[in-house]
């Protein structure tokens, strides 16, 4: 199945990614350096994870993705961000507690969120929302890329986007852990699914 880009009024199903079924050939609009320097470059590509806060699901993910792509072709061909969709939160620390729970994995978070002016989606090639709120976000302010719900990047059989980190819950630890192991496992999929389209 062909996932098309994100418009208004579509909706989406818990359908799984098939690698085969996505467009390599990807809009190529100049990007005049709010993310990177590598604007003249075509086969440059930019992601941009997005969630309600940008203080812990989005910037977790950003950091996973770097580590994966760190050692593989995609070194250097790709543009990692992350931003928050809710003006409240710009600035605000993010959530570095969960590197206590993540320490086995060698990735940290740090730093601060950053709102996602309309501005930064211009320049994105990939939009992987991890949340409705991010969804309905992009709904108001893409006008070019691909929007693809983290929830495609998960297992058969699992329904829904990454728990929000704030809800009320009994177990901290197991949350965080499942936030974590999720956001993993999502990330490798994104690397066998979709970047494995692209043509660098």
């Amino acid at each position: 199945m062909m996932f098309n880009k994100y418009s208004k009024g579509s909706e989406f199903s818990d359908q799984r990614v098939n690698s085969s079924s996505f467009s390599n050939s990807l809009e190529q609009t100049q990007r005049k350096g709010l993310f990177s320097n590598h604007s003249h470059d075509e086969n440059y590509t930019i992601i941009i994870f997005l969630s309600k806060r940008g203080t812990l699901r989005a910037p977790f993910a950003c950091e996973v993705l770097k580590n994966i792509v760190s050692n593989s072709k995609f070194k250097g061909r790709l543009g990692i961000f992350f931003r928050g969709v809710t003006m409240v939160y710009d600035k605000c620390p993010v959530d570095n507690r969960i590197n206590q729970y993540a320490s086995s994995t060698g990735i940290t978070i740090g730093g601060r969120s950053k709102f996602a002016d309309p501005e930064d989606l211009k320049k994105a090639d990939f939009i992987i929302s991890m949340d409705h709120e991010s969804m309905d976000f992009v709904r108001l302010h893409r006008v070019r890329g691909y929007l693809y719900p983290f929830t495609f990047f998960r297992p058969a059989g699992v329904n829904g986007f990454i728990p929000d980190p704030y809800e009320s819950c009994d177990d901290l630890d197991s949350h965080y852990r499942e936030i974590i192991s999720s956001i993993q496992l999502g990330c490798r999929r994104i690397v066998l699914s979709l970047l494995s389209t692209l043509s660098l």
